[in-house]
């Protein structure tokens, strides 16, 4: 009988024990792809940054009369700005799937809630960054200024709105991790 008694009580240790390791991996690997998802937030934070005001110079510099000359002249800034663009939006999607990973992993809801809000929010910025190279590639593809003015101004309403959604995201997932610091770092 004390065998047994003792028996019993030494598996629920042991499931317990599992149980309590179970978690514990499951939030180690959560933390993981997290460290991966900020690496590819800062590279194409870098990106985005570096090919921002090569995409503004663009439109700064292309004048209506000139259209056609400035075009010629810009021609390789706009190729570098849809490229740096495009990069940074790949970043900001492989940032989106980390954090979607770790949401799926076996790890405190706030936890999950946080990480989900933050695959969100990157899928937006990816998203926003999309329309911007856009723009840059209407520019090396438009024959004439009217036409890039309209595509241009078309996506400005898509851009704001993209912009604020991600804020809002941004903003939702910090005030889970200030008010859950013990189970967010």
């Amino acid at each position: 009988m004390y065998s047994k008694t003792r028996r019993n009580m030494l598996l629920a240790i042991a499931v317990m024990m599992a149980f309590v390791l179970a978690c514990n991996s499951g939030l180690e690997e959560a933390n993981k792809l997290v460290a991966e998802g900020n690496v590819a937030i800062q590279e194409g934070n870098k990106l985005a940054l570096e090919a921002g005001p090569k995409h503004d110079r663009l439109f700064a510099e292309a004048k209506a009369e000139s259209f056609e000359e400035d075009k010629e002249r810009l021609k390789g800034t706009a190729k570098e700005a849809v490229d740096g663009l495009t990069k940074g939006a790949e970043k900001y999607r492989e940032a989106s799937k980390k954090f979607d990973e770790a949401s799926k992993l076996k790890v405190d809801d706030k936890f999950k809630e946080y990480l989900t809000l933050k695959s969100q929010e990157f899928a937006k910025r990816a998203e926003q960054v999309d329309l911007a190279k856009g723009n840059a590639q209407a520019f090396l593809d438009s024959s004439d200024p009217v036409s890039l003015m309209a595509k241009v101004n078309a996506n400005q309403p898509r851009v704001e709105a993209l912009e604020k959604e991600s804020k809002d995201l941004e903003t939702k997932a910090d005030k889970i991790r200030t008010e859950n610091k013990d189970k967010i770092k």
